[in-house]
């Protein structure tokens, strides 16, 4: 398993925690619980988890090539992407024309976090 990955789908499931919906809340909570279960993790673990090597600086983005390439490494590994993630590169790659800045940048830290993760 890979801590990092782990940490941050933990992250996004106690994310729910804010949610105005009693169930929801409720739901995370027990969705972590069992998430920490499965691992063996405590609150400590998590709290206190052991170093993970220090990011990528990010790299400026732009509208270009190096955003195709970015792009074609994210749907390439598009089972590690979180839903909102996979539509965003799916809309993007129907498109014919280059992307704004803003979504360049996006591209890159999402292919940024796959490199991380050991992506190519």
């Amino acid at each position: 398993m890979n801590a990092g990955r782990d940490l941050t789908k933990l992250a996004g499931i106690l994310g729910r925690l804010a949610s105005d919906h009693d169930g929801e809340r409720a739901a995370a909570g027990l969705l972590a619980t069992r998430f920490m279960e499965q691992r063996n993790w405590t609150w400590r673990d998590v709290l206190h988890p052991p170093a993970l090597p220090p990011p990528d600086r990010p790299r400026r983005a732009t509208a270009g090539t190096d955003a195709r390439i970015d792009l074609a490494l994210c749907a390439r590994h598009f089972d590690r992407l979180n839903p909102w993630e996979s539509e965003f590169v799916v809309s993007l790659s129907k498109r014919h024309h280059p992307l704004t800045p803003g979504q360049a940048r996006k591209v890159s830290e999402i292919a940024g976090r796959l490199r991380l993760a050991g992506c190519t």
